[in-house]
Parts: structure tokens; sequence; C-alpha cells
């Protein structure tokens, strides 16, 4: 089973997806992240999509994450300040643009390009909250594992040619 990667640098939570999650990684993720949330807690959730595989999520996952989603909306808000996704691609950007106006989220969310830059916009959600960000940089590039393959160069023709 690909596992999602969580990394704790609360109040910033870096989470790195696989090419290929499952449903159940995903419920093994917020598993995870349960465990270490701290009562009146809030957090800012860095989410690295680089890697994932656009082409791999068929709708039947995604219908079942939009369900988790919605199931655990409670533990969510209680915890959540912001989520801010790293996507190099435009078109996955913009596709998941409509995923954030279809499940209208109750937390600020952002797409960028980059881990630097959705740093810098997690950090300015905590600075809006006055919540102290943690010091010093926490966005570093994930080195590719051994056979690991990059989804971030897909183009609309490319996606349609795989």
């Amino acid at each position: 089973m690909a596992r999602i990667e969580l990394v704790d640098h609360s109040p910033i939570w870096i989470v790195r997806y696989p090419s290929q999650p499952t449903i159940e990684a995903y419920r093994d993720l917020l598993d995870e992240f349960r465990k270490h949330c701290q009562p009146g807690q809030k957090y800012a959730l860095i989410i690295d999509l680089a890697h994932f595989n656009p082409i791999g999520a068929n709708t039947a996952l995604r219908n079942q994450v939009t369900d988790v989603i919605r199931e655990q909306m409670g533990f969510f808000e209680q915890f959540m300040l912001c989520e801010v996704r790293i996507c190099p691609n435009p078109v996955m950007r913009g596709i998941l643009t409509v995923f954030d106006f279809v499940t209208n989220l109750p937390w600020p969310c952002s797409n960028e390009s980059t881990g630097h830059v959705a740093e810098l916009w997690a950090r300015n959600q905590l600075a809006k909250a006055n919540i102290p960000a943690p010091k010093g940089e926490v966005w570093s590039e994930p080195r590719l594992r051994r056979n690991a393959v990059s989804y971030t160069h897909l183009t609309l023709p490319t996606i349609y040619s795989v």
C-alpha cells in the first residue's frame, strides 16, 4: 500500500502524497494526524501533490475521500486553520480549485506551484490568526525514492495520451 507521509513541524504539518494513494492510506493519515492534535491548537497543512498521479485517482477514490472529509468535518473544523496544496501542474491546480468550490471547506485553501510559496502562504495564515509559526524554513524538496515517478511535468495533451 502506498503510504501518505506526515511530517510534524507544529503548527505546520507537511503531508506528502505518493503517486497513487489508497483510501486506506488516507484513513491511516487521518488517524496519525488525530493522535498528534492538541486541544485548542489550529494547524496549517502543506499538502505535497507533486508526485500524485491525477490519472490514478479514479472517480470512486475521489468520492470516497470526499465522503471521509464530510464524515470527519467536526474533527477538521476543530483543528484546521488552513490547507495549501503544492501542485506544479496548472491543469491539476484548476481541478483542485473546482474541488474546493464543490466541497466548500470552511477554512482557507490555496493551490500553489512550489513548496516554498506554499509555506509562505501557510505562515501568512498563521500570522493572521496570531499563531506563532515554527522557526526557520520547514519545507524541503523530498528526494525521489528509487523507481519513483514525478508527475509534475504533465500537460493537458500528455494527460490524455498516457
